[in-house]
């Protein structure tokens, strides 16, 4: 989860110039992805609404 944490702050960060992206999902819009991904976990991307899955660490 550590890692979860520090991707979004680099999202919100490049973001920020510009403009900002809105999160409006309930509860968990990558859920039916993450249920059979093999342990690598999508995250959502609230500027393209999209689930993207993370790199490998």
């Amino acid at each position: 989860m550590k890692n979860l944490k520090k991707l979004n702050r680099k999202e919100l960060k490049s973001v920020k110039g510009s403009g900002r992206c809105f999160c409006l999902v309930s509860p968990d819009p990558c859920y039916d992805l993450n249920v059979n991904n093999q342990g690598v976990p999508y995250v959502f991307n609230c500027c393209t609404s999209t689930c993207v899955q993370q790199p490998p660490f």
